[in-house]
């Protein structure tokens, strides 16, 4: 059973209500001094983008209640309700991401509705009571153990937890790290069931970047975060350290930051400077070969498609990068993303599914890159190849 838009309009304007109250509270605490400016600002900014968000929903959801609308059946998004969380001693504020349908929210009757209840009390609670927001979470995983939303903020919520008693004194970096792991797993298993969710994405990136020392890790977790399509709220707090990742990584790994500028290039000759930059210092650097083929393989496909070459130069072209795909997956057998591309090459450039079966099954048993969402699209659902 779908929830009404009704219903819907009544969970939005409870949200509101408790934006605005946060919002009030805010102020209160600022002027007694019970936050600093640092914290204020970050929950001010969340908080007043999400209530934007909710406006308009809430104006889309009334208009919608006096002009009768079309609805394709089995598209009903549930959406969820984007709360700020903070950690007061470790400072560090999050945002949860709207628009997305998470796994374990499709069920029908009491069960989702009290899973529904759970989670939008959750939410609210994020920022004020974690203990019982935990304790929310652990019951929707009783029932769903696989809810992506539950997944990640019951491990988020340990993860403050955690912070806060190492920086309290409470707690020793020996005893953290294995908590800090025990998060990482849980936003892991979150990524899995919600390939789409970027919430987990974007917290890993502030884990590893924070606790684990992994600026490398961070920085590909920030870059799939924002290929994920976060949340406005989201963005606006993950995107801040993303300055002080690249900081991080071009002393202690300019090469893995140069992969991460390349990839992140919408301009394919620069992009492809930048791989050449690190083949000339590691000539068998798998992600740099692997990258640097897609790229020609993509220039020479837009160009033919825009009629600037030729189909035999473009074949020509595709083949080449092929070929260094073929090598690069024989020099290193366990780094999927060499198969992925091989696999998108078949299908789009070479209109040839049967041949993209083979590889796009190694690239989904090896693990495909955080890069690869955009590239790979609906190609497993449509060949039946799951990981």
């Amino acid at each position: 059973m779908v929830r009404s838009d009704l219903d819907r309009l009544a969970e939005l304007e409870e949200e509101r209500r408790f934006l605005l109250r946060s919002l009030d509270d805010l102020e209160r605490e600022r002027a007694a001094g019970d936050v600093d400016q640092h914290d204020y600002q970050d929950l001010k900014d969340g908080y007043t983008a999400r209530a934007a968000e909710v406006l308009r929903a809430l104006d889309d959801g009334r208009a919608a209640q006096s002009t009768p609308t079309l609805r394709r059946p089995g598209r009903v998004a549930l959406t969820a309700a984007a709360v700020l969380a903070i950690a007061a001693i470790a400072g560090v504020a999050v945002a949860r991401t709207a628009g997305q349908r998470l796994p374990g929210q499709g069920l029908t009757g009491n069960i989702a509705e009290s899973t529904n209840s759970k989670l939008v009390q959750a939410r609210q609670l994020l920022g004020t009571d974690r203990v019982k927001a935990a304790a929310l979470y652990s019951d929707v995983l009783a029932t769903q153990p696989d809810n992506a939303e539950a997944l990640t903020y019951h491990a988020w919520l340990a993860r403050l937890d955690t912070r806060a008693k190492l920086d309290a004194g409470t707690l020793t970096p020996v005893v953290a790290a294995p908590a800090f792991a025990d998060v990482a797993t849980g936003l892991a298993r979150a990524m899995s069931v919600a390939p789409t969710y970027a919430d987990p994405r974007c917290l890993a990136a502030v884990l590893r970047f924070r606790d684990l020392a992994d600026p490398v890790g961070a920085r590909r977790a920030l870059d799939d975060c924002m290929d994920a399509n976060p949340s406005t709220g989201m963005m606006s707090q993950v995107q801040t350290i993303g300055p002080e990742i690249d900081q991080a990584l071009a002393t202690a790994d300019p090469v893995a930051l140069q992969l991460s500028q390349a990839h992140r290039q919408s301009d394919p000759k620069a992009a492809i400077d930048l791989y050449d930059k690190v083949l000339a210092s590691q000539p068998d650097n798998a992600e740099a070969l692997t990258y640097r083929a897609w790229v020609t393989a993509t220039v020479a496909n837009d160009a033919l498609q825009g009629q600037r070459i030729d189909k035999a130069t473009a074949d020509t072209v595709v083949d080449k990068a092929e070929k260094a795909l073929a090598a690069t997956m024989s020099a290193h057998p366990s780094y999927a993303d060499p198969a992925c591309f091989t696999a998108v090459i078949r299908a789009d450039y070479h209109a040839d599914l049967a041949g993209a079966k083979a590889p796009l099954v190694s690239c989904m048993a090896d693990g495909p890159g955080p890069y690869l969402r955009t590239q790979l699209a609906d190609l497993p659902t449509q060949l039946g190849v799951g990981p």
